[in-house]
């Protein structure tokens, strides 16, 4: 370490010396007791010579003192609030795009809150920052929400909640755009789902072990609401399905798991195993739609509503047509159909005898015989237009 250069009298520089007439650079001379030979006391310039050459001899190199126990106890305090203050530093905060009115927040791969857009009519600031499913702030632009988030998590009250440990985001499986699944580690954690009955803002809904724990406008708040609750360990556990536990049980017991309907030959073809399904579905009360097979036991249709769809069916209209008229699938009104059918009188045979078809009425086999009609159905087809008309056209 350098030493810190001191004097203990008063200085002189070489242009204040210059200034001093001869009397005056004797008494200086004199003053500071200099010991340096002047070589021609006649003259200025050797009286100041010999007094700088003497000052420049003076000069004392000293060693800085040991700091003693309060200053390196401060300077150590000093160290840890510094260490200390880059540990609990908030992390920097990263941006998730879901769509274009959804955006997710993450601190790290932790999930702080969402921004997410309002669309009632006239609302002035349609931007919300959530927490849980609750409204913390609301503004006219993302950019504003995004500004008071990091305001906040850097002082710490934005989400008080801290886990010590941050679990994986669960991911979101979408079976189709009414029917989603959050999975964790491919465990089912949690559903979300379209109300179709529910003529409110709040159309989808999050189900665990078949109860409805939350609401939302759209899936993507729903999303976001189950991510963040199961990093914060405050979501409710899903309970495994009967079938998914009597395997468990089995397994833990040391059993073989065998298929229910297991194939005699590993080259069925797909038509033979969607025919497997189906049986089996149309077996159980299962009901085979587009985009998935679903099992509704409180949907139950009355004898009235079956009445009037076989009726439409009966009198020409479409199974599509049907569903859109009466609310009921079209599946179901093939399931219909079939068992209606099953029910009929067959049509007489080809062998029966003559008297009986001769439409005698009072004939005895002709009260059995059931009246069948055919109607033929007219079809016109209209072709494309040649005359063209209009102004400059003949």
């Amino acid at each position: 370490m350098q030493g810190i250069l001191i004097m203990t009298y008063i200085i002189y520089g070489h242009q204040q010396l210059h200034l001093k007439s001869i009397a005056r650079l004797k008494q200086i001379y004199s003053e500071i007791g200099c010991t340096v030979e002047v070589s021609d006391k006649r003259y200025k310039d050797a009286w100041i010579t010999a007094i700088t050459k003497y000052q420049s001899s003076k000069v004392q190199k000293l060693t800085p003192a040991v700091p003693d126990e309060q200053t390196a106890a401060q300077a150590e305090l000093d160290g840890f609030i510094a260490a200390q203050a880059q540990a609990i530093a908030p992390e920097l905060l990263t941006t998730v795009e879901i769509n274009s009115n959804h955006y997710e927040i993450y601190a790290g791969k932790q999930l702080i809150t969402y921004i997410a857009y309002d669309h009632n009519e006239f609302i002035t600031q349609p931007w919300l920052v959530i927490i849980n499913g609750e409204e913390k702030f609301r503004d006219t632009t993302v950019a504003r929400c995004q500004r008071y988030i990091e305001w906040h998590h850097q002082d710490g009250t934005l989400n008080p909640f801290a886990p010590t440990e941050v679990p994986e985001v669960p991911q979101i499986s979408e079976l189709s755009f009414y029917d989603q699944e959050a999975f964790v580690n491919r465990e089912l954690i949690a559903g979300i789902f379209y109300d179709h009955d529910n003529y409110e803002n709040f159309y989808w809904r999050v189900i665990i072990n078949d109860k409805e724990i939350f609401r939302d406008t759209t899936s993507a708040r729903c999303h976001s609401y189950v991510k963040q609750q199961y990093q914060q360990g405050t979501l409710p556990m899903q309970e495994p399905f009967e079938e998914e536990a009597e395997e468990l049980l089995a397994l833990s017991e040391g059993e073989e798991i065998f298929p229910l309907h297991p194939t005699s030959s590993s080259c069925a073809t797909g038509n033979e195993i969607m025919a497997q399904i189906f049986n089996e579905c149309e077996k159980y009360g299962f009901e085979i739609l587009d985009d998935g097979i679903y099992y509704e036991p409180s949907r139950t249709y009355s004898n009235q509503m079956k009445e009037e769809c076989l009726k439409m069916y009966l009198n020409g209209m479409g199974f599509r047509g049907i569903e859109r008229v009466k609310g009921v699938h079209h599946t179901t009104m093939i399931t219909w159909v079939k068992q209606l059918g099953q029910t009929m009188v067959d049509a007489p045979s080809q062998d029966v005898h003559e008297g009986e078809l001769s439409g005698d009425r009072n004939h005895p086999g002709d009260r059995n015989i059931p009246l069948v009609g055919e109607l033929d159905e007219l079809e016109t087809f209209v072709g494309s237009k040649k005359i063209k008309s209009g102004c400059g056209q003949q």
